[in-house]
């Protein structure tokens, strides 16, 4: 399966399908590791709205969308 997405998202990128397939995991990593990084534990969740904290406040929809389409540019 990961050949045939590969190779659609190649076509449509005008890239390589070993490029599609690396990009492919990379936004795959990409999203895990976002996702890990903007999703606080409850018991942590306080402490962001600490002024001093702000910049950790980041949409995880905003922030993925803005680094897949750096990625696949």
């Amino acid at each position: 399966m990961l050949s045939e997405v590969s190779r659609a998202a190649a076509g449509a990128c005008g890239i390589s399908q070993a490029q599609g397939i690396r990009r492919l995991t990379q936004t795959y990593a990409m999203t895990i590791g976002l996702w890990q990084m903007l999703d606080w534990p409850p018991a942590l969740a306080a402490l962001l709205q600490q002024p001093e904290f702000s910049l950790l406040r980041a949409d995880f929809e905003t922030e993925l969308r803005d680094a897949l389409e750096r990625l696949w540019a």
